[in-house]
């Protein structure tokens, strides 16, 4: 396991995954780890990504499991740091749709998924403009 510490570009990238899995219908845990590698040229274990995702649950959206994650992707996380949902946007795939921003006075932003809270993806708002973040 490396100690190297995550950077936002590495930690969106595995958040914007697990949507593109979902949308994909691959499976996360088998694929993420050379995703990871090819994409961002950080190696990883499965076991590292867990942690750190476990980790980002634990402080962003403490009523929800890695379980819950790995079936709806970002559709369950509420609230995230700015500098990390900036390097989703610019790093999230067109065909996933954007992310709904929104500031809060606690230094983080709220987001809303085109993932509709039973975990479907919603085709009729990936059309429209998404990616605005007031703070």
């Amino acid at each position: 396991m490396s100690s190297k510490r995550w950077t936002d570009q590495e930690t969106a990238f595995l958040l914007n995954y697990a949507d593109e899995c979902r949308l994909a219908k691959e499976d996360y845990m088998q694929t993420v780890e050379s995703a990871l590698l090819k994409h961002t040229g950080r190696s990883a274990t499965y076991r590292a990504i867990q942690s750190k995702i476990r980790n980002l649950l634990s402080r962003h959206s403490p009523q929800n499991s890695l379980e819950l994650f790995l079936l709806a992707g970002t559709a369950h996380f509420h609230e995230l740091p700015p500098p990390l949902l900036i390097e989703m946007q610019k790093h999230r795939p067109e065909h996933l749709g954007g992310l709904q921003l929104r500031g809060t006075s606690d230094n983080t932003s709220r987001m809303e998924p085109l993932v509709d809270r039973d975990g479907t993806f919603n085709a009729d708002d990936a059309t429209r403009d998404v990616g605005i973040l007031t703070l």
